[in-house]
């Protein structure tokens, strides 16, 4: 999402990728913007066949208002590991899915 146009997450909005080849296996991300609740949901499904390969995940949601993320929760706990100022999450690689929400 590093180079996803803001007005791609305007309220109501939603972007899928699915079966995306990545250099440690595949995954599917979808991403839809409640920006009017003041929050974007993200669900990351990963296929990893190379674990080696996979150190850490950033994921950049982009507000389309530059409103900074407030609270981020990952699988229904606080998450702190996220940067308002760049808009990056950073998810540790122990899990193959991830429910995500930054609130705003």
């Amino acid at each position: 999402m590093a180079a996803a146009p803001r007005r791609w997450l305007e309220a109501g909005k939603k972007i899928e990728v699915d079966d995306a080849p990545t250099y440690f296996g595949t995954m599917n991300l979808k991403v839809e913007s409640h920006v009017d609740q003041q929050k974007i949901v993200a669900d990351l499904v990963l296929r990893v066949e190379r674990p080696d390969r996979l150190q850490k995940i950033s994921l950049r949601l982009p507000h389309p208002g530059r409103q900074p993320m407030k609270q981020v929760v990952v699988n229904g706990k606080r998450w702190d590991n996220f940067n308002p100022d760049k808009e990056v999450i950073e998810l540790k690689p122990t899990e193959n899915h991830y429910h995500i929400v930054a609130q705003y």
